[in-house]
């Protein structure tokens, strides 16, 4: 009873994601706003903003001090096909400050 109730288990499909074959590229950024703004706020920016370069992200830091608030993240940038040059890397990253900036009057802290 329990042989058959093993092997209808073991006929399911397997999903995977097969590993990076190439490299990331790792960058930090630092991120003021206004006070208000959350971090699935940032959060959307880098899936807007980086999208399909940044693979991952990782905050590391929150701060507040009076009116505002930095988060720091550490991001991995990657292609599935190729290793990034640095000119692909920084055009993302420029694309996700520039987001800041326009969707919630963010900088990057100095």
């Amino acid at each position: 009873f329990m042989v058959e109730e093993l092997l209808t288990l073991g006929k399911e499909a397997q999903m995977f994601v097969p590993l990076q074959k190439f490299p990331y590229a790792l960058r930090d950024i630092s991120l003021t706003f206004p006070k208000h703004v959350t971090v699935a706020d940032v959060e959307t920016i880098f899936r807007e903003g980086g999208t399909p370069l940044l693979r991952k992200w990782e905050l590391f830091d929150i701060y507040e001090q009076e009116a505002e608030k930095s988060f720091a993240f550490h991001l991995s940038f990657g292609a599935l096909e190729r290793t990034l040059s640095s000119s692909e890397m920084d055009a993302a990253f420029d694309q996700i400050v520039t987001l800041a900036k326009a969707r919630f009057a963010g900088r990057l802290r100095s």
